[in-house]
């Protein structure tokens, strides 16, 4: 019969995993029927034993008898270590009656890491205490997943060896360089560290594990590494001597490596190892953090030495008494014991000392010995400042504390220059200056000069504790001050204003002050005056000015002893008030009525004023009815007393009651003067009498005292009296002549009067008629 052995569904002959990654296994199943129609016994296999080498297993693997329409499942598992490139493969199953069937067609692709280091193992050698072998190696990542990589290194061995980095990352199809570092040492601390001391114990191989992560791409590798750690040959260690003044810097430049080159193809970056041990817990030398040596060659760097304290100087050094006796030895044991009370309580080291250690990477150690002498301080920092006279200046000295404690200064400060200054320069400060650890910090201290010319003054700070100090000098220059002091006046035209000013005279004798203005308003009260010895003076400046408004001027007294004070004065001058001024009184049409207005002249030169009469502020009265009659109004030059001057006023009004005006007197040396001027109209008068003959013309002058033409009327009360027109029309201001005739044989008396709307009393002038 024919042999029908398949499977259940043509869906189920290609079987593919897919693409899994390292040892996660996958299944799947498929299921086989007898289609023939007698029982048939087979077996799976795999031709060539190809899908056995990709990790590809199935169930059943004995021989299996199916009955006629059976069906048999079979279960495939896909189990992959390591990277799998995509692969299809039959499935058979070999039967008894002879015929290979070919059932499946298995297909799948593994993803995996694959860790590998470029080294198995790797021997140091020997290699100097304190130094560094360093070896590169490689981890490559063969497979397609990135992992994450760590280096387990045992406690006892991490104090020998270490891995750099000891973790990461490494993507597929790379590298990742590594640095293996054996740093031998020669002890330790516990039971650990003692085994690993010893000689022996630290030349034995060692492994260290690198594991990666996911855990299950791959088992850890591992690295074997071995070294000895050996000493320094004698002679190796070489020594450097600095000297300098305490915190000066010195430095001294070496050529690495001393006796040879870097034998690598690679250039070596070195971390030199740099300690001041005396005194201990401060840094005195100084070096590159880094010093690269390019491949097959040397380079240099600089070591430099700071010092931050003294060492013994030989002053400290005790004195030893002479055992002798006599007053001599007495004298130096004296000598001895006060020194001894002079010197710090703990002595200065004879020298600073220090180590620098370059370790490199073919496992050489390259030392230094370090010793340095630091002496007195010979710096001195200069300073300059430009003073004024007269003003106290605030002086600021910067000082840096250059020690990692408080320190407490004492403070020193002394005049240098010149020194026969006495009192004439003053100085001032505090005697003790706290800095805390690692600050700047400004000292600052008050001078004060009487004189011009220059100055030197020198600040020490010094640390009783430790008698380091630091010395400052300032060199002033002491210039004329532009003011010591600022006076201000506020006062009116023509008032005399008055301020005191006070002079210190700190020196033994007496001393002449001469005062002197810049403009000639200012006066002093006394002109010249002395000050005493270590006593005060005072001095009044008078101020009178003559013109109105603000400004500014200068006032200095002078000294050959102390020099100058300048003072800057600030004014505001306000308008005089009104001057006073006679009262005018007279009768309405009266032009006779004359006055003197009298002022004072102060200015100290001849001046000419200008005359003008104005409106008294809120009157409305005709300026012209006061008139100045004084052409000239000339004033000579004034000297320590005022000069007065005189000036006309007439006064004629032009209507009846009060009037006001302002008289204004103007002169751009002498000032403004201004008076008000109040005159009384009253009404008018009678005149007379005017004499008169018979048969000869007469005739009357009258003004017309108002501001405008004005008809006048005209009549007599004696009929023996005529005028030729009843009425009479007169300007302004003006006067007109009214004729008038007599005849009569006999005399007589008579009235001419005059009236006008304006008015309502007339004007009466008394006629007398002789025949």
């Amino acid at each position: 019969c024919e042999l029908q052995l398949e499977l259940a569904s043509m869906a189920m002959h290609n079987v593919d995993f897919g693409v899994t990654v390292g040892n996660q296994p996958v299944n799947r199943s498929v299921k086989v029927v007898n289609r023939s129609e007698k029982a048939v016994e087979f077996q799976l296999f795999d031709p060539d034993h190809h899908l056995t080498e990709k990790g590809v297993t199935w169930t059943p693997l004995q021989s299996v008898v199916l009955r006629p329409k059976e069906l048999l499942p079979i279960e495939l598992r896909f189990n992959p270590s390591n990277h799998m490139a995509p692969f299809k493969l039959p499935l058979m199953a070999k039967t008894t009656l002879g015929q290979d069937v070919h059932l499946v067609n298995v297909s799948g692709t593994c993803h995996t890491a694959e860790v590998k280091l470029s080294e198995h193992s790797l021997l140091f050698g020997d290699v100097v205490f304190q130094s560094t072998g360093m070896r590169h190696v490689k981890l490559h990542n063969f497979g397609d997943l990135g992992v994450k990589f760590r280096f387990e290194v045992p406690p006892r061995v991490s104090q020998l060896f270490s891995v750099s980095p000891s973790s990461g990352f490494a993507a597929p199809h790379t590298d990742v360089s590594l640095v293996v570092q054996f740093h031998p040492v020669r002890g330790g601390s516990g039971p650990e560290g003692a085994a690993i001391g010893r000689e022996a114990e630290q030349g034995k191989p060692k492994r260290i594990r690198c594991t990666v992560e996911p855990a299950y791409q791959q088992d850890p590798v591992e690295l074997i590494v071995q070294g000895r750690g050996v000493e320094q040959p004698e002679g190796a260690v070489k020594t450097l001597d600095f000297t300098c003044a305490v915190r000066e810097k010195v430095t001294e430049e070496i050529t690495f490596p001393p006796d040879g080159k870097n034998p690598s193809n690679e250039p070596w970056k070195l971390n030199p190892i740099l300690k001041t041990e005396v005194p201990n817990g401060v840094d005195y030398w100084f070096c590159p953090a880094e010093v690269v040596v390019p491949p097959g060659g040397q380079t240099k760097f600089d070591i430099a030495y700071r010092p931050l304290t003294m060492t013994l100087q030989d002053e400290d050094r005790p004195q030893q008494p002479d055992d002798s006796g006599g007053e001599e030895g007495t004298n130096l044991a004296a000598t001895a014991t006060r020194r001894q009370q002079k010197r710090p309580r703990e002595l200065r080291p004879e020298q600073h000392k220090g180590s620098v250690f370059l370790a490199t990477p073919d496992g050489n150690l390259h030392a230094w010995s370090l010793t340095g002498r630091a002496s007195a301080p010979s710096f001195v920092e200069k300073l300059q400042a430009t003073v004024q006279c007269k003003t106290t200046h605030v002086q600021g000295v910067e000082i840096t504390n250059w020690l990692r404690e408080s320190q407490r200064f004492s403070v020193k400060l002394s005049l240098v220059e010149p020194q026969d200054a006495g009192d004439e320069i003053r100085l001032h400060g505090v005697d003790s200056f706290d800095l805390p650890p690692g600050q700047r910090k400004e000292y600052k201290f008050n001078v004060f000069a009487y004189r011009e010319g220059r100055g030197k003054a020198r600040v020490v700070f010094s640390n009783p504790k430790t008698e380091e100090y630091y010395v400052a000098e300032v060199e002033f220059q002491f210039v004329t001050p532009q003011h010591v002091g600022e006076i201000k006046f506020s006062t009116a035209c023509r008032q005399q204003a008055s301020h005191p000013i006070s002079i210190a005279n700190p020196l033994p004798s007496p001393v002449v002050f001469t005062c002197e203005a810049s403009l000639p308003e200012f006066r002093f009260s006394p002109a010249d005056f002395t000050v005493p010895a270590t006593s005060e003076g005072t001095v009044d400046v008078l101020f009178q000015p003559l013109l109105a408004g603000s400004g500014t001027a200068s006032v200095k007294l002078s000294s050959k002893e102390l020099g100058d004070y300048p003072y800057t004065v600030s004014y505001e001058v306000k308008p005089a008030g009104l001057e006073k001024a006679p009262v005018f009184k007279a009768p309405l049409g009266s032009t006779e009525t004359i006055q003197t207005f009298k002022f004072l002249h102060y200015a100290k030169k001849p001046v000419t004023y200008s005359a003008k009469i104005e409106a008294a502020p809120g009157h409305k009265a005709p300026a012209s009815d006061f008139l100045v009659e004084t052409k000239a109004i000339q004033a000579p030059a004034a000297g320590d007393e005022p000069v007065e001057v005189s000036v006309d006023i007439r006064f004629q009004p032009s209507q009846l009651g009060e009037i006001r005006t302002l008289l204004v007197l103007a002169s751009p040396e002498g000032g403004d003067y201004k008076a008000l001027l109040v005159g009384y109209a009253q009404p008018p008068q009678p005149q007379g009498p005017v004499y008169m003959q018979a048969s000869k013309p007469g005739e009357i002058e009258f003004t017309n005292p108002f501001e405008e033409a004005v008809e006048f009327s005209l009549q007599v009360d004696n009929p023996t009296f005529t005028v030729a027109s009843r009425t009479l029309k007169i300007e302004g201001k003006k006067a007109a002549k009214i004729p008038i005739q007599f005849k009569s044989d006999q005399k007589q008396r008579g009235c001419l009067i005059i009236m006008a709307s304006k008015v309502t009393t007339p004007w009466k002038y008394f006629l007398e008629g002789s025949p």
